[in-house]
């Protein structure tokens, strides 16, 4: 039975035995397995700290956006309260102008009810007797 595992000294032991051949090549076979098992932790690990990355600039602009979402909204708000109020000036003005119309036509009706006075004024005295 050969115990030197390491391949360097190999050449220097000969294995023993046929029994001790299987053993060597067992050995040879678990030392192949814990190196491929080696590496496959190696990748998963660095899969894994890949996929952490990933996540953490997810979560980043996640952040990002949501920032952005809140401007937004403030924005919104702002727009909505400034609609709001152009809305109420709007109002006012046509309320101002219903109001200025409602004057000009009471104006109109004064003016012809005065034009007519004074050409009731203007007409003489005696035809004003005479109802003509």
């Amino acid at each position: 039975m050969n115990l030197i595992i390491n391949p360097q000294l190999e050449s220097l032991c000969p294995p023993l035995s046929d029994e001790g051949d299987g053993a060597w090549a067992e050995a040879q076979e678990a030392r192949v397995e814990a190196d491929h098992a080696k590496s496959d932790e190696v990748r998963i690990a660095q899969n894994v700290a890949g996929m952490f990355d990933e996540l953490r600039t997810l979560v980043e602009r996640h952040a990002d956006h949501a920032a952005e979402l809140e401007q937004v909204r403030d924005e919104l708000d702002r727009t909505r309260q400034d609609a709001g109020l152009w809305r109420d000036e709007a109002d006012r003005e046509r309320a101002r102008i219903a109001n200025l119309q409602a004057d000009a036509e009471h104006t109109e009706r004064e003016m012809a009810r005065l034009r007519a006075e004074l050409e009731q004024a203007r007409r003489p005295w005696w035809r004003q007797l005479l109802g003509r």
